[in-house]
């Protein structure tokens, strides 16, 4: 019998849920508290393997709008497209903030466009990426959270004054462990935590809905309970386009 990738509700602890199906994808409603997270028959080791490959890489240069409109980009196409995002977001990240400079951490770089964009406004921004393949490349930290050693001496000056996650709380097997990860080596006393989600129960956020790839469809208020139950507190809340929500954390 295969192993389930999620056995436990990332809000309750529960690992009683029910099997539901959505959108076509198979998917379990926690019988506690309702969460729903996809059903994927995988190990961890499998799932991080699925984002090695070169198909998910393909993956990725399929663009989706507001409007389900899918657009093929290559990787130039692909990079100065979050390029261009990432000017718009740290404009706002900036007004909001109050941060203009400092450490800042983006986790789930992806091909680095946030990070090189946030070293253009005199960030000292890194990334972090799971692969185990690579090694750090002078901009992005590669493998599972707890494990990169991002050095500093004392280990205070290795702590972000802004750590962003982009698209990446979902893909998370066990985003509470990480939130606490977060909170309690990554992240400054006066530190702001950005989470940007998807808003999947939108009418124009069913593009989100994706196969392996999205495992918690989580609601903007079980991601606010799933942040603060963690040790952080919700500042702020954006909407930058009706398929998104931000939110905003400081530590608490």
């Amino acid at each position: 019998m295969s192993k389930m990738l999620i056995d436990t509700c990332c809000l309750c602890n529960s690992n009683e849920s029910t099997p539901i199906k959505l959108y076509g994808l198979s998917y379990r409603k926690c019988r506690n508290c309702g969460v729903i997270f996809h059903e994927v028959e995988m190990t961890k080791d499998e799932y991080f393997s699925f984002y090695e490959k070169e198909s998910y890489s393909e993956l990725r240069k399929i663009y989706t709008d507001n409007e389900h409109k899918k657009t093929y980009h290559t990787d130039e196409q692909r990079y100065n497209h979050d390029y261009n995002l990432a000017i718009k977001r740290i404009d706002e990240y900036k007004k909001i903030t109050k941060k203009e400079t400092g450490l800042l951490l983006d986790i789930g770089a992806a091909n680095g466009a946030f990070v090189d964009c946030a070293r253009s406004f005199k960030y000292d921004a890194f990334g972090t990426e799971i692969n185990d393949s690579k090694k750090f490349d002078g901009k992005i930290f590669y493998g599972e959270l707890d494990q990169i050693s991002f050095g500093g001496s004392p280990p205070e000056s290795r702590k972000f004054d802004l750590i962003t996650m982009h698209d990446v709380l979902e893909h998370m097997i066990n985003p509470k462990y990480e939130l606490g990860v977060i909170k309690n080596n990554l992240i400054k006393t006066d530190g702001m935590l950005i989470i940007d989600f998807p808003e999947f129960y939108s009418d124009h956020g069913v593009h989100h809905w994706k196969q392996t790839e999205h495992l918690w469809i989580l609601t903007m208020d079980e991601v606010i309970e799933l942040v603060s139950s963690s040790g952080f507190k919700l500042e702020d809340i954006k909407h930058p386009v009706s398929s998104k929500f931000v939110l905003y954390f400081g530590v608490n």
